[in-house]
């Protein structure tokens, strides 16, 4: 996978995440606080601001 290829599916992956992330709140797998800590931490890791 070229460089170009690579990073559109690192991005792709950190924007389905935060919709992931709602799922397992509201199924009880984890609290609030730690769904939006785990936001920002895929925000932090964006390569897109």
């Amino acid at each position: 996978m070229s460089g170009a290829g690579a990073a559109t599916a690192y991005e792709y992956q950190h924007k389905e995440a935060p919709g992931e992330l709602e799922e397992d709140f509201k199924e009880g797998r984890f609290s609030r606080e730690e769904c939006l800590e785990r936001k920002e931490a895929i925000r932090e890791r964006s390569l897109v601001p």
